[in-house]
């Protein structure tokens, strides 16, 4: 996947050295297959373990080719877009489903949801760190589920 379709991960990664450790490596290559084909991974750990870099690692040497082309329509012509892969954290997901429904919120739920649900890959980190509100299971199942109805990581 092209740099420039990875949008929110975390900045340090984009100059961070090639990974290593060979168990680090071992679970990059046997989830890399996984990914690619559909999976919903979930990785567990204490802090500092590298879920988050193996994400990151996975949304850029993942190929989607099962995908179909997303089309969308600007300034009048439709056109094929590349799929983005998208990294939030819980909680700034959810700040951010909050706020679209102000008034003066520049993007809705809406589009939100499906900006997710049209992502190439999500990666959702900290889910540990949410409140676990039915607001909050309502739309993490959302989002999962229309991924899964999809057949997308």
């Amino acid at each position: 996947m092209n740099s420039k379709n990875l949008r929110g991960f975390p900045p340090i990664y984009q100059s961070a050295p090639p990974p290593t450790g060979k168990e680090w490596l071992a679970k990059f290559h046997e989830n890399l297959p996984r990914i690619e084909s559909g999976a919903i991974l979930i990785f567990c750990g204490e802090r500092g373990t590298g879920k988050t870099r193996m994400a990151y690692e996975l949304a850029k040497e993942c190929r989607f080719a099962k995908l179909p082309p997303m089309r969308q329509t600007v300034a009048g012509h439709e056109m094929t877009v590349d799929r983005k892969a998208y990294y939030t954290t819980a909680m700034m997901l959810f700040i951010r489903l909050r706020a679209s429904y102000r008034n003066d919120s520049p993007e809705s739920e809406l589009e939100i949801m499906r900006e997710l649900s049209d992502a190439s890959l999500v990666v959702i980190d900290e889910l540990q760190e949410r409140g676990e509100t039915e607001f909050e299971n309502q739309k993490i199942t959302a989002v999962i589920d229309a991924r899964y109805q999809r057949g997308f990581p």
